[in-house]
């Protein structure tokens, strides 16, 4: 088990290598200078060479990314351009809000996705099983935004019941998790339809009905926990992409969290914020990821790290 986490970690950090390579040249070599966005276009051309002085944005791009990567193994991740704030201390502050609405809509994604899958497979081929089928593909193939704004329309507009946008009590946040955790609820649904309709040809199940077992209980105690390493999978991924920030679900609510930053960030080329977000999201996925793969010992004690 050590090992493999040694070997995961160490490749963790060629990951974030590779990407804090790539974003910063996609940053740098895209049209536009970032200058503009934050003195104008109005700006003579002396102020621009001085405020491009004062970052650093006059140097060869080189230069710029050797002292970039400097300031990251010094634990700094740069200041906005347009805030002049630290970004580590920007992203913190956003964070909680953007772990609250992912916890959320991952807890109503878990809750539903497993009761639709259990429903589904109880009754193969049944009423009960075509209309969970098909309440999962109707979720999938939703986009996302357009699921948003139908949610707003309904029961903000219409039935006044919620709030369509902003950040306050419980209520506020029905909507965005709603939005952001009805597609993996469906992907949950089907794949742990799947894997419950395959473990219930087991040995293990048919000798869990001969002792007289309940139905409850061959489910809950024997199935489910065997048939639950590919959703376990599919909720850490999901988990990780929420806690990234997710960038539609935040704008369309207005929710002050990471992805509505990080679309700050790229509307005002502000590189440092760009980076920072990106770097960050790529952080917590790939811990939620090596978090999932240890996790597999757990559900299934067969499985072990070389």
């Amino acid at each position: 088990m050590r090992n493999f986490i040694i070997r995961r970690l160490i490749l963790a950090v060629l990951t974030l290598t590779v990407i804090v390579t790539l974003v910063f040249a996609l940053t740098r070599f895209i049209p536009g200078d970032p200058v503009y966005s934050f003195v104008g276009r109005r700006a003579d051309r002396d102020t621009l060479n001085q405020v491009r002085s004062s970052y650093g944005l006059d140097n060869p791009v080189s230069t710029q990314f050797f002292c970039y990567i400097g300031q990251l193994l010094k634990g700094n991740l740069g200041y906005s351009y347009v805030t002049g704030q630290p970004v580590g201390k920007l992203i913190i502050s956003r964070f909680p809000n953007t772990l609250k609405l992912a916890l959320t809509a991952m807890l109503f994604a878990t809750v539903t996705g497993l009761l639709l899958g259990l429903l589904s497979a109880s009754y193969p081929g049944g009423a009960v099983d075509r209309f969970c089928v098909l309440l999962s593909i109707s979720g999938i193939s939703v986009p996302v935004f357009w699921f948003g704004l139908i949610l707003i329309i309904i029961f903000s507009n219409l039935l006044g019941w919620l709030p369509s946008s902003g950040m306050g009590n419980f209520t506020y946040i029905i909507l965005p998790a709603l939005t952001l955790g009805t597609r993996s609820a469906a992907y949950i649904a089907r794949i742990t339809r799947t894997s419950v309709m395959e473990v219930l040809g087991e040995n293990f199940v048919i000798t869990a009905r001969a002792k007289g077992l309940s139905r409850n209980r061959i489910l809950f105690k024997h199935i489910l926990k065997n048939a639950l390493i590919p959703v376990v999978t599919l909720i850490g991924v999901d988990l990780g992409s929420y806690l990234n920030g997710s960038v539609l679900t935040e704008t369309i609510f207005g929710w002050n969290g990471v992805g509505n930053l990080a679309l700050s960030g790229i509307m005002n080329r502000d590189y440092p914020l760009i980076m920072g977000t990106v770097l960050f999201g790529s952080f917590i996925f790939i811990c939620a990821n090596i978090i999932v793969d240890i996790s597999y010992s757990f559900f299934n004690p067969k499985i072990t790290y070389e």
